[in-house]
């Protein structure tokens, strides 16, 4: 009797969403014990339908350049209708990214290394496990400084949405990998 009301409390728990962190709920199977475990909060649980999606802009940088991504901010991007997969959600959300044609993104303070570049998202595959992202266009940058947030506002913009992805600027791995490497020697 003890086992069916832990188990309809657990569904119940688990339905009415009381929670308000972020915790993904796992129950042991000897035991029939609740785990909850942490999810970051800069990563977004993808279970169900949403018409919101994230993209990555840059708060104002400081000196300490050795973790870029510490200046690197959310942004919530409505959308029009409610989307599923992790796909499109991460074709939504970099379609809003490269809608931002400013360098700063409107009265946040927000910076945008992208805003003089020419992409545009083509498509997201998801084949097995990995995620392939085809984005066409011209990648420009506007320094060492600059250009080192261009490619991660797009990475992280991916990341919180495919943990494995690859990337095909103008439809090559390797023109994603070289983009913005002026050395000469990118392979």
């Amino acid at each position: 009797m003890k086992y069916h009301i832990m188990i309809i409390g657990t569904i119940l728990l688990v339905l009415s969403g009381c929670n308000s962190q972020k915790n993904d709920t796992l129950i042991d199977k000897e035991t029939g014990a609740i785990i909850h475990t942490e999810v970051p909060n800069d990563t977004l649980q993808i279970d169900k339908e949403t018409d919101v999606v994230y993209f990555y802009l840059i708060a104002h940088p400081g000196n300490d350049m050795s973790n870029i991504d510490q200046y690197l901010e959310r942004v919530p991007f409505s959308l029009k209708s409610k989307i599923f997969t992790k796909s499109d959600m991460v074709y939504q959300a970099l379609k809003a990214l490269f809608d931002v044609k400013n360098e700063f993104h409107e009265d946040s303070g927000l910076q945008n290394a992208l805003y003089s570049s020419s992409l545009r998202i083509v498509k997201t595959d998801q084949e097995d496990d990995t995620m392939g992202i085809f984005i066409k266009g011209r990648m420009r940058g506007g320094g060492i400084l600059s250009d080192d947030f261009i490619k991660r506002q797009i990475e992280k913009t991916i990341e919180q949405y495919a943990g494995n992805y690859k990337i095909f600027l103008n439809g090559s791995e390797k023109e994603w990998r070289c983009a913005l490497d002026e050395s000469g020697i990118c392979d």
